[in-house]
């Protein structure tokens, strides 16, 4: 798992270096198989309408709409 380090609340230390921070999770108790199951079908559904912002961890979905559209 990779993730941004502008993701954290002290991105610009020497520790994260401007790279993102890897972590590597085992497999356990079938943990890809919960992941996959994430990502293929539930992941849609929390989001809803909004526009899935490619990161793992989505904090908040916000809509503006303006008419019909949403944005």
């Amino acid at each position: 798992m990779l993730i941004p380090s502008v993701a954290f609340k002290n991105s610009g230390s020497s520790f994260f270096g401007q790279k993102p921070f890897r972590l590597i999770l085992p497999d356990l108790l079938d943990l890809y198989k919960y992941l996959e199951a994430y990502i293929d079908k539930h992941r849609g559904v929390l989001l809803g309408r909004a526009k899935d912002p490619g990161t793992f961890f989505v904090k908040t979905v916000k809509f503006v709409e303006m008419s019909d559209r949403l944005f």
